[in-house]
């Protein structure tokens, strides 16, 4: 029995000093480096002649923020997220940004870096990361807070907590194997915890999940919904009714909707994407343009662009590029008066 003991308390020794290691080591880093930094400068060069283009800024409204690069790599779709300041930089990201016109971003914040260690720890290291990493990107992230592993009574201690750090909650992927229904109850307490603290939600549901999406919209009429994803596009004609009948739902017509490739957004290695895409680039925004064009005509303030980023390469400089080109080329052909509307300016009225 002694040995027994002696056994449990050396392996709790070892855990509580790991955990104390990872918690007081300096982050690799968020703050260095970006003290005065130099604005990212890039001309707008055309790869298509697909014009005419929009020349104005952009605010892209779904942005996977990579995690720190502490404890298990962070997964999406079975594929592993790059880890900030390891794979991808604050400053690579900010200089993207700077390159392509964008001015803000809503970041995608997981909450599940530290799924191993007590409420207590992960509290106190990951939320003081988020205000710094809020500030030292000059404000230019609008952090939502993805709550998957939490109960609505822990999202809003964390909000409690940490005021003015999160402007959302989202993404929540509810099209992944074994997702619970927009509408199950564990979902709704958190929409009402959301609807407490004025700010907005982002899911992606699944397919044939449009009358729960509507019990959500109905049971929260004050909370401004951003929805995405092929599942509601895939039905223009309920999605059209949808914003028709609910004035609070959004939509994000980002990288997911516009080019992914059965996929290949997520699974091609960049190589097949950039050849696929090049190759379509023409074709693709016409058919798009088909099909989103009268729905942004007709509900002028809702629709909202994005990137839909977290793969690796999704930061290179040639997807940067590629992405830009195809915005500017989409946003280019909507009547005047909805370009800037499209491109910022919605995203920005939903913040006030």
């Amino acid at each position: 029995m002694r040995k027994i003991l002696l056994v449990i308390l050396v392996v709790v020794v070892v855990l509580a000093a790991t955990a104390l290691a990872i918690l007081t080591q300096t982050p690799k880093t968020f703050t260095e480096n970006l003290t005065g930094r130099k604005i990212c400068t890039r001309p707008f060069t055309p790869q298509f002649n697909d014009g005419p283009y929009y020349m104005g800024p952009f605010f892209d409204d779904h942005f996977h923020l990579p995690p720190p690069p502490v404890g298990p790599t962070q997964k999406m779709m079975g594929i592993p997220m790059p880890s900030l300041e390891k794979d991808v930089t604050i400053e690579q990201m900010l200089c993207h940004f700077d390159e392509e016109k964008t001015i803000g971003a809503i970041a995608f914040y997981t909450s599940s870096t530290f799924p191993f260690l007590p409420d207590v720890f992960y509290h106190n290291k990951k939320m003081i990361n988020a205000v710094n990493l809020k500030q030292q990107a000059g404000n230019r992230l609008y952090l939502f807070l993805e709550p998957y592993g939490f109960n609505a009574a822990k999202v809003d201690s964390l909000l409690a907590a940490n005021p003015g750090v999160f402007d959302g909650i989202g993404e929540l992927a509810l099209y992944t194997p074994g997702s619970l229904k927009p509408d199950d109850p564990s979902w709704m307490a958190i929409y009402a915890v959301a609807d407490k603290y004025h700010i907005p939600v982002m899911f992606h549901p699944d397919m044939n999940e449009m009358q729960n999406v509507i019990n959500v919209l109905k049971a929260f009429p004050n909370v401004k919904f951003m929805v995405h994803g092929y599942q509601l596009s895939s039905d223009i004609a309920g999605l059209d009714k949808l914003m028709a009948d609910y004035p609070n739902v959004y939509y994000s017509i980002d990288s997911a909707t516009l080019y992914s490739y059965r996929g290949g957004l997520v699974i091609d290695t960049e190589d097949q994407f950039v050849s696929d895409f090049k190759r379509d680039f023409t074709k693709n925004i016409n058919e798009q343009l088909a099909i989103w064009k009268p729905l942004i005509e007709k509900y002028p303030t809702r629709f909202m662009w994005g990137t839909d980023r977290f793969i690796k390469w999704h930061y290179s400089e040639k997807i940067s590029r590629l992405f830009e080109e195809f915005a500017r080329a989409f946003t280019g052909r909507l009547p005047k008066n909805l370009q800037e509307k499209y491109a910022y300016q919605n995203i920005e009225a939903l913040f006030n």
